[in-house]
């Protein structure tokens, strides 16, 4: 008898700018059967996926994750500081803009096809906000071209939401993590390294 889980469950792990010059927000997915995490692996033959499609001008589409018969799963969403700024001295630019990545799961085993887990929407917000030196907000949406003093904030963020992807929908999950926020700066002079600062 199949035993399709009810829910998926977001628990926050960490969330950090790594050596490869990537933003990085990781947590765990637990598969829930009405309200309570099953842990290890999936009874029977089930196996479980993510489908994800990102809605917004700084990332493009993601490839969803392949089959696993795990019920607990570690999760990693990012973004390279190359789709946020860019350029050569005299031509920098930072790019605005958000994009939001929907989520949901899906079930399988050898009597179910492939079923949306009901409870297990989520969204990841990538929101990318360009600053003047006095702090004012650059409404312009796209690239805008570095003048002194401009610098920028980055922030990623997963919570539960009801998703549609591709005319399937999924209610919300649970859980979720804090707002992650990084402070973005040209290069210092003769340097070619944004200063990237969490706070």
């Amino acid at each position: 008898m199949s035993q399709i889980p009810t829910g998926t469950k977001v628990n926050f792990l960490k969330a950090f700018y790594d050596n490869a010059n990537n933003f990085k927000l990781v947590v765990i997915n637990s598969r829930q059967m009405d309200g309570i995490d099953i842990g290890g692996t999936l009874s029977g033959e089930g196996m479980v996926r993510e489908c994800v499609e990102n809605i917004g001008n700084l990332k493009m589409n993601t490839l969803h994750s392949s089959w696993s018969t795990k019920a607990v799963m570690m999760d990693s969403h990012s973004i390279p500081r190359s789709l946020l700024c860019g350029g050569v001295t005299g031509e920098r630019y930072f790019k605005s803009g958000k994009t939001i990545a929907n989520q949901f799961f899906v079930y399988k085993d050898q009597l179910t096809p492939e079923t949306v887990i009901p409870n297990s929407g989520f969204e990841i917000r990538y929101i990318h906000k360009v600053f003047n030196q006095d702090g004012s907000l650059i409404k312009q949406e796209g690239n805008v071209y570095v003048e002194q003093g401009m610098f920028s904030i980055f922030e990623m963020e997963k919570m539960p939401s009801s998703v549609t992807i591709n005319k399937k929908s999924s209610n919300a999950g649970s859980g979720g993590t804090p707002v992650f926020r990084w402070k973005i700066e040209q290069p210092d002079k003769g340097s070619l390294v944004w200063r990237v600062t969490q706070f």
